[in-house]
């Protein structure tokens, strides 16, 4: 009588000798007669050198190492088989001595076999059938064209040549599969018992030592023999029959993938040769077994591919067409959701389907996003709206404290929409557990496909009761080729069933969705998520590499300048549109938006080259902008030399609104000397001199999405309320119309007074406002992307300012500069103070030389409120201030776009920020993270030269009466000047002009640009108060022919009519709290040709 594990150990050790019989008469290729392999280096974009004469190259000795960081090489040999080896199959071996299989700096290689791509090869696809049967005297020429990005020269390289033996491998496999599973289960499990009973009877039935098998261990070769093969087919044939076709009633339905991050720890350059290489792994595997789907979501990388190697497009097209290679996944790449704008998420997803649907035909319903660090609560709305049904992640599983409850679940977002969210919970088995949902549990979207893992797959999942269908993917990605050989042949044994284990069936991710909302139809129990999905980790990615942030935030508003402005040209001057041009723009920002670049978590070349490409994209932005006021003011390219100049203004946000204006010397005592002025004390225009910098202009009103020409005669005006300012010991005290406030000589807000509201806004028992809390920042893993909770256990303090001084008193505003030496870094900050405007800024430039600390601005408020507002893409979140709750204690750093407020009914104070995200709060506290300065996988993270802004701001009533929306967009986006000739304009448009004008407030027109069909103009806006609005959407300064409601992908959402009366120029309607609503505006006459 054998216990189970006996029996368990007997199956092991006849599964080990199998193995090794699965290829036969191994030899190395340079044991050959004559042959050698020679190599070379090379660069990026030298691949078919691997295929140029190689009589010249060195010749890679026995012994020799080859590697190094981004590093590539061609290898060549040419060889003839030996004799014994004429009617074999015979298999390319190639080891390089990597062993760990989640190394994503394995080396890779693209095979060429005589002069011909063949595959490519990695650690995990270390095999390749050289030929089916092997002919007498034939040279085969091999050629590599090899990448390596280890540290040093560390790799070895062996080539080798095996006879194939397919009966072996089938019932090696035969074998493995239940025993796998029969591991798992526990030895009460009757599975397990009759997994057992078949096994043990199926290795009797093998002849591994019939009399005269030359077999030996040590050599790992053996004598074939009738006999073996017989018994081994007989033993495939009897599993076939008594143990294989068992069904568990739950279906694993399985896609193979490999997830290729666009950059991590390789630059982007290094990503379009792992594209490459992934799928022509893939395409390989898909002529050894025709039931193999899979699918990749990324067109960005379809794009490299298809520019790069065009045959393996054509080749990916076929099977695409084939239904076997799915593009579906939504997005041009997989971005961040944390920190990128709501127009920017809506271009990946237009960017991303129109792809799809113009390569492939395919029309995208998934939004496929494994290992982002974090889902905005918009995200439902802009999907729904986007014709997304189905939202798909596994990374919210990396929790550290709390298991979100549900991995299948309707997702509500802000604005009440939903779509169907699944997590793929492809995980290890977990022998003796049960179903905890307070237990963590990580899950993967690199799944091996064993039977462990499709077990642990079903054991995982915690709505069990609303369908017997999970979805599991499985593949090696970030270059490690995808699905294997061996996987293709375990996921087969599992599709044929066996007892105890989930039945595995292809599928593509569409088809597994429609399935699953079919199942769950009508049932009462699906649970709803409501709000975002927040991770709890990687909570330093919202600051991590935050000049990076600050640059993307920059584009992000620059690309929609951009546009408008080329819009306003081509309707008002007739100039063409650059349609072309705005998308390359687009697209390399949403590039750079890529879940391991934004967030901050790459190497420093993915940065050296980013920050390039955001210079490019200024670049060509302000080209645009500037492009298109010279066309406005000179109308067809006519600029009057002796006309009568006027001050233009551009407001190219979505609503009316004035402020300060920064000038050119030239231009601004062009304007003194003009006499130009504005009458009314509400709509002036004053001039004040900035030594060294030019002229700060404080406007009138100037409408949204258009422009304003001042004309009038110029008076210097006196403002309303106290203006003065004074220095001593103690620090500078400066009053405003809006306060008196108090910096000490430490260079601290040691009083902040609201005249206006009656209150001290700095709580008594704090600390100053704007105080400056450096923290040693050293979490226990993923240093560049994690804040630890202990954070705040070491902080660090800030020496005295070497100096805190009033450096300008103006008529328009007054600033205090302050400096501090922190070890080897400098900061100093310019503390603004405005006439005209409450909001108080901290213009900060940093020089920052430490590494791994994290630097906060403190502002404690005498605010009581329960919960602080933090702007996201397209509205707010209100999040509670507790911390009563794991989920509330698990929350102690978010993220947040333009602003964070903390208010009480009738009075409140905002952060406003131009690139900064992350932030705290708790109760009577805001504060903002500034800076993260890890050192792994980028040492350099952070260090050098930051600049950016800040602000208080103190209001009445809520955010919503403090206009703090408003208020955020005019510090990240000024008001343009320009100083030329407006005759023309005037006489076209008149002093003010819009293309798309909402008064109501709460209601932001965020873009307008021509549709990417050319056809119309897409208005598009949003509610941001959180409440129901009667909207009147004026258009008259597009000249709208008709006007039709589109969703976010410029569909229609109506065949026939136009929502607009006849010839009013302008649309009502009600938008409901949070909403996005989008307009196909058609143009009058002749200005339809212009887009």
């Amino acid at each position: 009588m054998y216990t189970q594990e006996q029996q368990l150990q007997r199956i092991h050790s006849i599964l080990n000798t199998l193995a090794a019989c699965r290829s036969y008469g191994k030899i190395r290729i340079t044991d050959l007669p004559g042959a050698a392999i020679r190599y070379r280096k090379l660069g990026y974009g030298e691949r078919e050198k691997t295929l140029e004469d190689c009589s010249s190259w060195d010749t890679f000795e026995k012994g020799m190492l080859w590697g190094g960081r981004d590093q590539h090489y061609a290898f060549r040999t040419g060889f003839i088989l030996p004799p014994e080896y004429t009617g074999k199959e015979v298999l390319l071996q190639v080891s390089t001595g990597a062993t760990d299989i989640w190394n994503t700096d394995n080396p890779q290689f693209i095979v060429y076999l005589n002069g011909q791509p063949l595959c490519a090869m990695d650690m995990n696809h270390n095999e390749v059938t050289l030929t089916p049967s092997a002919e007498p005297g034939k040279v085969y020429e091999i050629g590599l064209y090899a990448y390596s990005n280890s540290a040093e020269e560390t790799n070895f390289l062996e080539i080798s040549a095996a006879q194939a033996d397919r009966v072996a491998e089938k019932i090696y496999y035969d074998l493995l599969v239940p025993y796998e599973a029969a591991v798992q289960m526990e030895a009460s499990d009757q599975n397990r018992i009759r997994i057992l009973k078949a096994l043990s009877e199926a290795v009797n039935m093998l002849e591994l030592w019939e009399q005269g098998s030359q077999y030996t261990e040590a050599e790992g070769q053996w004598e074939e023999t009738d006999a073996f093969h017989q018994s081994a087919a007989k033993a495939s044939a009897w599993l076939a029959e008594h143990l294989y076709g068992a069904k568990s009633g739950v279906v694993a339905a399985s896609v193979g993938h490999t997830h290729i991050d666009v950059a991590w720890k390789w630059p982007v350059r290094q990503t379009r040769e792992k594209a490459i290489r992934s799928f022509s792994t893939v395409l390989h595997l898909m002529d050894r077994y025709p039931e193999y789907r899979f699918m990749s979501s990324t067109p960005q990388l379809y794009e490299f591919v298809r520019e790069d190697a065009p045959e393996l497009f054509a080749r990916i097209r076929e099977r695409v067409q084939e239904g076997r290679f799915e593009p579906e996944g939504s997005m041009w790449l997989e971005a961040d959701c944390n920190l990128i704008s709501g127009e920017s998420m809506v271009r990946q997803i237009l960017y991303g389907k129109k792809y799809f649907r113009e390569q492939f035909g395919a029309e995208n319903e998934v939004l496929w996003l494994p290992d982002v660090f974090g889902y905005s609560a918009a995200m439902p709305q802009i999907m729904k709206k986007s014709g997304i049904r189905y939202f798909m992640t596994t990374k919210l599983a990396w929790n550290d404290t709390n298991r979100i409850p549900n991995d299948l679940m309707y997702w509500k977002g802000i604005d009440g929409s939903s779509v169907l969210a699944y997590f793929i919970t492809t995980s290890d088995y977990r022998k003796g557990a049960g179903c905890d949902q307070k237990q963590l549990i990580n899950y993967t979207y690199n799944g091996r496909q064993n039977a462990s893992q499709v077990m642990g797959t079903w054991q995982a999942f915690q709505n069990k009761e609303l369908t017997d269908e999970v979805l599991t993917c499985y593949g090696f990605g970030d270059g490690g080729g995808g699905p294997t050989a061996q996987v293709r042949a375990e996921s087969r044994r599992m599709e044929a069933g066996i007892p105890g284990c989930p039945e595995t069936q292809q599928t593509s991710v569409k088809d597994f969705f429609h399935r699953l909302e079919k199942n769950i139809a009508g049932q009462r129990a699906v649970p709803v998520w409501n709000g975002e999905l927040y991770l709890e980790y990687h909570r330093g990615t919202y600051t991590s590499m935050a000049e990076n942030k600050a640059q993307n935030r920059r584009s992000e508003f620059l690309n929609q300048e951009a546009e408008a402005m080329q819009l306003m040209s081509a309707l008002i001057a007739g100039t063409e549109y650059p349609q072309q041009l705005m998308e390359e723009v687009w697209k390399l920002t949403l590039l750079n938006q890529f879940h391991d670049i934004l967030p901050g978590s790459a190497i420093q070349e993915v940065y050296e080259e980013s920050a390039g490409q955001y210079e490019d994209i200024r670049n060509a932005d302000e080209r645009l902008i500037y492009e298109a006021a010279r066309s406005l003011t000179g109308m067809d390219g006519w600029m009057p030399e002796n006309g009568k100049k006027s001050l233009l203004l551009f407001n190219l946000l979505g609503f009316a609104r004035s402020g300060a204006v920064f000038v050119d010397e030239e231009t601004g005592t062009a304007l003194i000397e003009s006499g130009l002025v504005v009458q009314e004390m509400t709509q002036h225009t004053e001039i004040e001199y900035q030594s060294g910098t030019g002229y700060l202009i404080q406007t009138g009103s100037v409408p949204g999405k258009g422009f304003r020409i001042v004309q009038e005669e110029m008076e210097q005006q006196t403002a309303e309320g106290d203006w003065e300012a004074s220095q001593d010991a103690e620090g500078v005290q400066i009053r405003t119309p809006f306060y008196e406030a108090q910096i000490s000589a430490a260079g601290e807000l040691t009083g902040l007074y609201d005249l206006e509201a009656g209150r001290q806004l700095r709580r008594a028992d704090g600390a100053a406002l704007n105080h400056l809390q450096i923290f040693q920042d050293r979490p226990l893993d993923y240093d560049c992307w994690n804040i630890d909770a202990t954070y705040e256990e070491k902080e660090y303090p800030l020496p005295k300012p070497g100096f805190c001084r009033l450096i300008e008193q103006g008529t328009l505003r007054m600033t205090v500069m302050v400096q501090y030496q922190f070890l080897k870094s400098t900061i100093v900050q310019e503390i603004h103070f405005y006439h005209y405007d409450r909001r108080i800024d901290f213009e900060t430039t940093l020089d920052w030389q430490e590494h791994q600390m994290l630097l906060k601005a403190a502002f404690p408020l005498d605010i009581l409120s329960d919960h602080v507002t933090a702007e996201i893409q397209f509205g707010n979140v209100s999040r509670g201030l507790s911390r009563n709750t794991g989920w509330d204690q698990a929350r102690f750093e978010a993220c947040a776009h333009k602003w964070i407020d903390l208010s009480e009914a009738d009075y409140g104070a905002a952060i406003l920020n131009d690139g900064r995200f992350g932030y705290d709060a708790t109760d009577q506290q805001l504060r903002l993270t500034l800076l993260k300065s890890g050192v792994s996988p980028n040492p350099q993270a952070d260090l050098g030269f930051h600049h950016f802004t800040y602000s208080l701001y103190p209001h009445m009533g809520d955010y919503r009466r403090g206009r703090v929306t408003e208020e955020a967009y005019a510090l990240n986006v000024p008001l343009r000047a320009w100083y030329a000739d407006a005759s023309l304009l005037q006489q076209r448009c008149g002093l003010d002009y819009s293309m798309a004008r909402v008064e109501e407030p709460g209601v932001y027109v965020d873009t307008v640009k021509p549709s990417e069909d050319g056809q119309a103009v897409i208005v598009r806006m949003y509610e941001g108060y959180g409440a129901r609005h009667k909207v009147h959407l004026d258009l008259q300064g597009l000249e709208p022919e008709s006007v039709t409601e589109c969703d976010l992908m410029e569909n229609a959402l109506q065949e026939d009519g136009s929502l607009m009366p006849e010839d009013s120029g302008s649309v009502s309607f009600e938008i409901r709290p949070f909403e996005i609503r989008s307009f196909r505006v058609r143009i009058k006459g002749e200005n339809q040709n212009v887009l």
